[in-house]
């Protein structure tokens, strides 16, 4: 099945390298511009503190992302694996939210 073609959005995904060993601080790629498709929707999450209602967001992406990574500016929380039928990964279904 040929998802690229459902893919009318564009996004900027800065991946994660690791930690600079000098300072401490997080190493991250090149900004890359991927297409992908992507709505808005509201998460319930529950924290030692409490509970909240967060706004999220849910990007469709063939390319492959991890936790930590960041797209649009916002950091990946949870990435879901969509298989086909014959088990190869083909979808990623990333979640941020503020």
């Amino acid at each position: 099945m040929v998802l690229e073609d459902y893919m009318v959005n564009t996004c900027e995904i800065k991946r994660k390298l690791g930690v600079d060993e000098d300072t401490l601080t997080l190493e991250w790629g090149p900004v890359e511009t991927v297409k992908c498709f992507y709505y808005g929707d509201v998460k319930y999450k529950r924290e030692k503190e409490g509970m909240a209602f967060v706004d999220g967001k849910h990007y469709l992406l063939v390319d492959t992302v991890n936790v930590g990574d960041i797209i649009n500016g916002q950091t990946v929380q949870i990435v879901n694996n969509i298989p086909e039928f014959d088990g190869r990964t083909v979808l990623y279904d990333v979640i941020t939210w503020v």
